[in-house]
């Protein structure tokens, strides 16, 4: 079995809201998507363009792109 272990950070910034006062979940998704594209820990697939390597993400890739899906 896996045995992930997290922590609480202070550093969580005020999220925005909705005009009821509700979480905009919407947002934060977008946000931590969003920051997980720029780490290639997480990238599953790999373009090799004049020998120079690209880390990219299929499912960004096939919701931006026709030709990836």
């Amino acid at each position: 079995s896996t045995v992930i272990s997290t922590s609480m950070s202070n550093s969580h910034q005020l999220r925005p809201y909705t005009s009821v006062g509700e979480i905009n979940h919407v947002h934060i998704l977008s946000e931590h998507v969003g920051a997980l594209i720029h780490h290639e820990e997480y990238s599953d697939v790999t373009f090799i363009v004049e020998k120079k390597r690209f880390s990219a993400h299929r499912v960004i890739l096939a919701a931006r792109c026709q030709y990836f899906r």
